[in-house]
């Protein structure tokens, strides 16, 4: 035998008497991503989705095309109006010469939020846009907007929806972040 053969046959039997292949470790832990200028942290980002950007006023996301800006409403000092919100999405998305799709109420561990689904016009063709509307998890007197736009294809809504609610439901109240609205 010649000696890279030697020594491979040498390899081979040294695994073989360890016990084989070691075991995997553990998966890699998703990374948390933190905006205490919004008050809030998503607990473990799902896979496929990226950071594009970090401020105090919004973060982005992106994913397979689409992109995701999580941001604040303005105060609302008599209460947060998601209704009145959703009215608002509705008119800038017609103003835009979109098509407003509609609205759904969705139960949040903060209380209710609601959906508002619209297609839009751009420069490469028809986008669609899914917008939530929710109560911010701390209480500030502020809704929180995750408004979610990607290309328009067959079947696109089911997924693209499942997406969004998937990040959202790692959702959570900052740990660097106020208890109390900074504005």
């Amino acid at each position: 035998m010649t000696a890279p053969r030697v020594s491979l046959v040498l390899l081979i039997a040294g695994l073989a008497a360890c016990g084989g292949t070691p075991e995997p470790g553990p998966p890699p832990v998703p990374p948390r991503v933190e905006s205490a200028g919004l008050g809030i942290a998503i607990a473990a980002l799902p896979e496929g989705w990226t950071v594009r950007e970090r401020s105090p006023e919004r973060l982005i996301f992106t994913r397979g095309g689409g992109s995701l800006v999580i941001s604040l409403g303005d105060e609302e000092p008599a209460g947060v109006n998601l209704v009145a919100g959703v009215e608002r999405r509705q008119r800038v998305i017609e103003a835009a010469g979109g098509r407003f799709a509609g609205s759904k109420e969705l139960v949040t561990p903060w209380g209710p939020a609601f959906t508002a689904r619209g297609r839009l016009p751009e420069a490469a063709g028809e986008v669609e846009e899914l917008t939530v509307l929710a109560l911010h998890p701390g209480g500030w007197p502020r809704p929180l907007i995750a408004a979610y736009r990607y290309p328009l294809e067959e079947g696109v809504t089911a997924r693209r929806s499942r997406e969004l609610l998937d990040l959202l439901a790692e959702l959570e109240v900052s740990r660097a972040g106020e208890t109390a609205d900074p504005r």
